[in-house]
């Protein structure tokens, strides 16, 4: 049931992608146009994702600034996680499984604590891919003790990135950083040269993020 449900999703992804460049169905394309498509989607969902990175790292810093804590810090003993994801994003994810027994707070439970403490309204980005493809297609802050953590997943190789699999590449910033993996100290990352550069690439298709995830924000929800 599981390789059916990941095959089920990658074909969405598949469409996802073909419309994506150039409105057209499955048929209309050669497997080559369709990778192309696939790399054209994913190109412009990575940017997404690291100015998404920057944009949440923001304000958490400025949440720490005003408040002297990080959000949801000394809610809990041990570990706290926050997936940022709508309900769709995160339905067949088990946090139970985690060995850590962590304590799962959620999207809206995020934006409350965020808009509590920086006293006005927050539009919280999360992760523009729709479906799960078999790499991790939503954010996840997470706060053990005194430090946090806030990742995101790429699909293309960047050289601020960990590899974690094929077409499967880890962002992550810390108050807790450690340069050997790497985990990222923020403000280290937002002025490194290759980060700056790479957010500052043009998106291949302008004026479709936005209104697709203000659509899922509408018709899918989030906890």
């Amino acid at each position: 049931m599981k390789v059916f449900n990941l095959i089920i999703a990658v074909i969405l992804v598949f469409s996802t992608s073909l419309s994506y460049a150039q409105d057209k169905t499955a048929q209309d394309f050669s497997p080559e146009q369709m990778q192309k498509a696939i790399e054209m989607y994913q190109h412009d969902m990575d940017i997404v994702r690291l100015m998404d990175l920057k944009e949440i790292g923001a304000l958490i810093k400025e949440y720490k600034s005003k408040k002297g804590v990080y959000p949801f810090q000394n809610k809990t003993t041990g570990a706290l996680i926050v997936p940022i994801a709508t309900k769709e994003q995160i339905a067949k994810i088990n946090f139970g499984r985690d060995p850590r027994k962590p304590v799962v707070f959620h999207y809206n439970d995020f934006v409350k604590t965020l808009e509590d403490g920086l006293e006005r309204k927050i539009s919280l980005p999360f992760d523009p891919q729709r479906v799960f493809s078999g790499r991790q297609n939503f954010y996840l802050y997470e706060v053990i003790d005194d430090y946090y953590t806030l990742a995101i997943h790429l699909f293309n190789e960047y050289d601020f990135a960990q590899e974690v699999g094929k077409d499967w590449y880890k962002v992550e910033v810390s108050s807790l950083p450690n340069p050997n993996l790497p985990i990222w100290d923020y403000d280290a990352l937002m002025n490194n040269k290759s980060f700056q550069n790479a957010i500052a690439i043009p998106l291949k298709k302008e004026g479709y993020v936005e209104p697709f995830r203000q659509k899922l924000r509408d018709e899918v929800g989030f906890n």
